[in-house]
């Protein structure tokens, strides 16, 4: 914020809290909406880029830079997101790229010179079999997939629909919540 305040050149009134009640920790920041100018006017720009830049150099700073592994890890997670994820851009790229024609053969891709690469596919194979779960994607035939053409901006809908009482849209179907929760509630 300190860095906020010394590029913005305002002294800005501000509350955080950190959330741990998530696969990824993080804060959410509330501004007040005055300065002492007047409102406060922050760029579309400097909002997208600029805290995502001094956040990233922040991180980069006190924790160094991200091993291949944190990165393997982290595409390891994109597999069941329920949001756009690199993966999608992968399959998107693959298979409507200049010489596409929205089919995927994750086997045909180049083939894996490291075990990371090697498990890269892997990860783009399962992530195909995801996306054929949401109906974005068809297996026609063993290891070739026809893409929905429009799988990202559906992909975008159906993560819109999902909250945390909705099943989402690759997982069994919730067991009576009720039942579940009287159970964990239970005094003892």
């Amino acid at each position: 914020m300190a860095q906020m305040e010394h590029d913005l050149g305002l002294r800005l009134e501000w509350v955080a809290v950190a959330h741990f009640n998530t696969d990824h920790p993080h804060v959410h920041i509330a501004l007040r909406g005055l300065t002492d100018a007047g409102p406060l006017r922050l760029a579309r720009d400097y909002i997208k880029q600029g805290t995502r830049n001094n956040a990233e150099n922040l991180c980069t700073a006190q924790l160094g830079f991200r091993t291949e592994l944190d990165a393997l890890e982290a595409e390891r997670r994109e597999v069941e997101a329920l949001l756009i994820t690199s993966l999608d851009r992968r399959i998107a790229k693959e298979g409507f790229g200049p010489d596409g024609d929205g089919t995927l053969e994750p086997a045909s891709l180049r083939p894996p010179s490291s075990e990371v690469q090697r498990a890269r596919r892997l990860f783009l194979a399962a992530r195909v079999r995801t996306l054929a779960t949401a109906g974005l994607c068809e297996e026609i035939e063993p290891g070739r997939w026809q893409i929905d053409p429009a799988f990202l901006s559906r992909l975008i809908a159906l993560g819109a629909k999902i909250t945390p009482d909705k099943p989402n849209w690759f997982s069994e179907p919730p067991r009576n919540r009720m039942a579940r929760d009287s159970d964990e509630t239970r005094v003892r």
